[in-house]
C-alpha cells in the first residue's frame, strides 16, 4: 500500500511539472542590422563631373553573404521618376524592376524601400537609365571595392533608352550613381 502511494505521488508530481511547463514568451526575433549605403562611401571626397547622354549605367556587385536589398537610391543632376533595374550576371536577366523617384538632385534622399533577395558570391548589376548622369575616374587599384558584405566590382552601361543589359565594363570610370541598403539573412 505504501508503493502505490509513493508511485501515486511521483506521478501526480511529475504531471504537475509537464503540465506547468508552457512557453512563458515567444523566442526573440534576431534581426540583422542593415548595411547602408556602399556606393556612397566610394564617392565621398571625389571630383564628380556631370555627362548628358542617355544610358543604362550601373555598378557590378556581389555579396559574401546571402541577404535582401532592402532600400534602392538614386544621385542624378536632374529630377524625374528613374527606372531602377538588378540584373543577374550570369544569364542577363532581370531580378527585379523598380522606379525611383529623384525629388532632390545631387543627394542619396530619393529612396525607395524595397525587399529584394540576392544570393551569396552571385554577381549583380544595379542600374539606372538616365539622360543625365554623374561620373568621376576612381583612381588605379579602386575596383573591386568592398564595403561590408558587399563588393563593387566595376561599372557597365549601355547606349540608349531601352532597358538593355550593360554590357560595356568601364574599368576605373564610375557611370550612374545606383545604391542600395543590405541586410544580410540569419
Amino acid at each position: 500500500m505504501k508503493k502505490i502511494i509513493l508511485f501515486s505521488a511521483a506521478m501526480a508530481m511529475l504531471a504537475t511539472t509537464f503540465m506547468s511547463c508552457k512557453k512563458d514568451s515567444p523566442a526573440p526575433v534576431v534581426t540583422m542590422p542593415v548595411q547602408t549605403s556602399f556606393v556612397k562611401t566610394l564617392l565621398t571626397g571625389q571630383t564628380i563631373e556631370t555627362v548628358n547622354l542617355t544610358y543604362e549605367l550601373g555598378g557590378t556587385f556581389k555579396s559574401s553573404v546571402k541577404g535582401n536589398i532592402k532600400s534602392l537610391k538614386v544621385n542624378v543632376p536632374q529630377t524625374g521618376n528613374y527606372r531602377v533595374t538588378l540584373w543577374k550576371v550570369s544569364d542577363h536577366s532581370i531580378v527585379a524592376t523598380n522606379t525611383v523617384t529623384c525629388t532632390t538632385i545631387n543627394s542619396w534622399n530619393n529612396t525607395l524601400a524595397v525587399n529584394i533577395p540576392i544570393e551569396a558570391d552571385t554577381e549583380y548589376i544595379l542600374s539606372t537609365n538616365c539622360t543625365k548622369y554623374y561620373r568621376f575616374s576612381a583612381p588605379a587599384g579602386t575596383f573591386p571595392y568592398t564595403h561590408g558584405y558587399v563588393t563593387l566590382i566595376n561599372y557597365r552601361g549601355n547606349s540608349g533608352l531601352s532597358q538593355t543589359f550593360p554590357a560595356s565594363a568601364y574599368g576605373a570610370l564610375c557611370y550612374g550613381f545606383v545604391d542600395f541598403n543590405f541586410q544580410r539573412s540569419l
